[in-house]
């Protein structure tokens, strides 16, 4: 019998898989994100057949390569390990060097050499880490959020066990280009631009170059899997039917942006925001925006009737009903934030399972 060699790809899809599942396992928003994986893959392997239909002679058979679908899934767990990777993980990864100026001298070879990232884009994503390693403050940074696609596709280039190294050049590029390309615009441009009024760090280049989806129009790997990854936003979720049991529910990106906002407004981070409408307008811009940046027909030819799903659920968050059960655990201050939070999650499940067993397709 003939040994097969191991593939490079596979080890590497396996590799990051498990380690998305270990960054994962820890944090209190768990399912959510494995939830978002599972829809951004599937939503990516669609979207990527049907652009290849698109491109293919009518009639013709259409076949999605086993590349292509690792390819995806090994961009799926890549493409958020910047926003879930521990603190003192992190720093593991950095150059270790004498001064400050040394530091960034030595990361800043690295990230051009690894990454073929721009002057701003390196200068975002150092200052992201530098805001996110701050030893004096523990806490979220809309700076870092902000450059977590170069803080992903940084970590699985300077992390040897991942296996990256062993893809091929091509693999590389692909996955490289498709993490870094993934990136939501809008979002991220509007929160630093606000920041930059009272933050001389946050420089015009940083926020241009934030996002480039100019760079991966006409990719079709790296185009399918942005459009899969904002498309989620636009998702409630779906229900996983279960005999003599709840419902299962599992919970879209619009679910997970909108618990974002309300971490946020429990903990009151500045420039978040200060009451429940204020999070429900955030989450309706976010569904706005999200139409304009799709680089591919296909996830624009449906994006109009997600969108307006997305934005019924909105509007059921606002009735004065619900609006008052969100008010009073948001203002309930004799319970610690930790707790506030757990009962919002519980209550915004609750309202995603009544919203979609009222939409059942």
């Amino acid at each position: 019998m003939t040994d097969v060699a191991p593939d490079p790809l596979l080890g590497f899809v396996e590799a990051v898989q498990a380690r998305a599942n270990a960054y994962l396992s820890v944090r209190p928003d768990q399912y959510e994100q494995l939830d978002h994986l599972r829809h951004v893959s599937n939503r990516a392997h669609w979207l990527f057949y049907n652009e290849l239909v698109r491109a293919t002679v009518p009639g013709a058979p259409v076949m999605m390569s086993r590349r292509d679908s690792l390819l995806l899934d090994a961009c799926t767990f890549s493409h958020d390990l910047g926003k879930w990777i521990p603190r003192d993980d992190l720093a593991t990864l950095l150059p270790v060097a004498v001064t400050p100026t040394q530091a960034r001298l030595a990361f800043g070879e690295r990230a051009k050499t690894l990454l073929g990232l721009s002057d701003y884009e390196i200068d975002l994503l150092w200052l992201g880490l530098r805001r996110r390693l701050d030893p004096e403050v523990d806490a979220y940074s809309a700076v870092y959020d902000a450059a977590h696609h170069l803080v992903s596709a940084y970590i699985i280039t300077a992390d040897p066990a991942l296996g990256f190294s062993a893809l091929s050049r091509d693999d590389q590029t692909e996955v490289l280009t498709t993490v870094i390309g993934h990136q939501f615009g809008a979002y991220y441009k509007r929160t630093l631009f606000e920041l930059s009024l009272n933050d001389p760090e946050i420089t015009p280049g940083l926020l241009v170059d934030i996002s480039r989806p100019d760079r991966i129009v006409g990719l079709r790997l790296a185009a399918s899997f942005h459009d899969a990854d904002i498309n989620d936003m636009l998702y409630v979720g779906s229900l996983e039917r279960r005999p003599y049991r709840e419902d299962l529910l599992h919970a879209g990106g619009l679910i997970k942006i909108f618990l974002i906002n309300l971490t946020l407004l429990v903990n009151n981070v500045p420039n978040g925001p200060r009451d429940l409408y204020d999070c429900v307008r955030s989450c309706s811009g976010t569904v706005q925006s999200v139409i304009s940046e799709f680089l591919t027909p296909t996830a624009r030819s449906e994006g109009q009737a997600m969108r307006a799903r997305a934005t019924e659920f909105l509007d059921m968050l606002s009735e004065v009903d619900t609006a008052t059960g969100y008010t009073r655990l948001i203002q309930d201050t004799t319970r610690p934030p930790s707790e506030r939070l757990k009962a919002l999650r519980t209550l915004t499940h609750s309202k995603a399972r009544e919203f979609l067993r009222q939409h059942r397709d």
